[in-house]
C-alpha cells in the first residue's frame, strides 16, 4: 500500500513539473478575428508551415517572419468562416489527391513519403496539411460556382491568337514568379513600388511576394511554374520578353491591381499544334485569371466586414 501512495505522489508530482515546463512560454492571444483566437504558438506554427512552402523565409528576420504568418492564418481563418456558413467542412468528401500531388511536386519532392517526411521535421503532419489545401480547394469551388455565369471569353479573339502563332516551330515555356500588389488609400503607387524594389533587394523576390502579394501563389513565394508565352496576355508577353532569367518585370496593371513578373527559368520546345487543345488551354488560362480577380474582389468585401484585432 505505501508503495502505491509513494508512486501515486511520484507521478503528481512528475505531472506538475511536466505541466510547469510546457506552460513555461506563456500563450499571449495575438489575433482575434470575430470570436476566433489566433496565438503566438498558432503563429509559430504558421511560420514553420510557411517555411516548407518557402525555405528562404528563414534568411528574413523575425519581425517579417511574424508579419507574413499573421497575414496567412488571418486569410485562412477568414476563407473558412465563410466557407463554414455554406457546407459543413467535417462532412465535406472532398478529393484532394491530385492536388496533394501537384503540391509536393512543385515544392521538388519525388513523392508523398519524402514530402510527408519532410513536414515531420517542421512538426506538421500530412493530414494537417490536407486540411489546409482543402480549404483552398473549396474556396475556389465557392468562387467559381458564384462567379461563372460573369466569366466572359472571347473565343475569336483566342482562336486568331492560335492562328497567329500557327507558323512558330517552337513554343516558348517560362518559370514564373509574381508578386500582384495593389495601392492602400493611405499610400501611393511610387511609395509602394519604391518599398516592393526595396525588398526584393534587401530580402528577395520570392519573400517580397510573401510580404507583399495578395494573390494565392504568396505562400509559395509567388511561384507559378511553368507558363506556356501564348498563354500571357500581350501586355505581360511583351513584358517578359526584355528581360533575361533571373530579372523581374516592370509592374504591368491588371484588373484593380499591378503584377511584377521574374523569370526563374526558361526553355523552348518542339511545337505540336492540336488546335482544339490549345483553345481548350487558352480558355482554361482566361477562366483562371478571371476567377483568381473574383476572388480576390469577394475576400476583400468579406474582410471588410470582419472584426479583426491585433493585440
Amino acid at each position: 500500500m505505501m508503495k502505491f501512495i509513494n508512486l501515486t505522489i511520484f507521478i503528481i508530482i512528475l505531472f506538475i513539473y511536466s505541466n510547469k515546463a510546457l506552460t513555461s512560454e506563456k500563450i499571449i492571444i495575438k489575433i482575434k478575428i470575430n470570436n476566433e483566437i489566433i496565438t503566438n504558438f498558432d503563429i509559430e506554427r504558421e511560420i514553420r508551415y510557411l517555411n516548407i512552402l518557402n525555405p528562404n523565409l528563414k534568411d528574413i528576420n523575425d519581425q517579417l517572419q511574424n508579419k507574413i504568418a499573421k497575414d496567412s492564418i488571418s486569410k485562412e481563418v477568414i476563407k473558412r468562416n465563410v466557407l463554414k456558413e455554406y457546407f459543413d467542412l467535417r462532412n465535406e468528401d472532398i478529393v484532394i489527391d491530385k492536388f496533394i500531388e501537384n503540391f509536393f511536386i512543385n515544392l521538388g519532392f519525388i513523392n508523398k513519403v519524402e514530402f510527408e517526411t519532410h513536414l515531420l521535421n517542421f512538426g506538421w503532419s500530412l493530414k494537417e496539411v490536407e486540411e489546409k489545401i482543402k480549404i483552398e480547394v473549396m474556396w475556389n469551388q465557392f468562387i467559381f460556382d458564384r462567379y461563372k455565369s460573369q466569366i466572359k471569353i472571347d473565343l475569336d479573339k483566342l482562336k486568331n491568337k492560335i492562328k497567329l502563332d500557327e507558323n512558330n516551330k517552337f513554343k516558348s515555356l517560362f518559370n514564373l514568379s509574381e508578386i500582384i500588389f495593389r495601392v492602400e488609400k493611405n499610400n501611393n503607387y511610387t511609395n509602394t513600388l519604391n518599398s516592393i524594389k526595396k525588398s526584393i533587394s534587401e530580402i528577395g523576390f520570392e519573400n517580397t511576394a510573401n510580404l507583399y502579394s495578395v494573390s494565392d501563389s504568396s505562400k509559395i513565394g509567388g511561384k507559378i511554374g511553368w507558363i506556356e508565352e501564348n498563354s500571357l496576355s500581350v501586355k505581360l508577353s511583351n513584358a517578359i520578353k526584355t528581360i533575361n532569367v533571373g530579372e523581374y518585370t516592370d509592374p504591368v496593371k491588371i484588373n484593380n491591381g499591378f503584377i511584377i513578373l521574374k523569370i526563374n527559368n526558361k526553355k523552348n520546345e518542339k511545337k505540336i499544334i492540336d488546335f482544339d487543345n490549345e483553345l481548350k488551354k487558352l480558355i482554361k488560362s482566361e477562366e483562371t485569371k478571371q476567377l483568381n480577380n473574383f476572388s480576390k474582389i469577394y475576400f476583400d468585401k468579406v474582410k471588410i466586414n470582419t472584426e479583426i484585432n491585433e493585440y
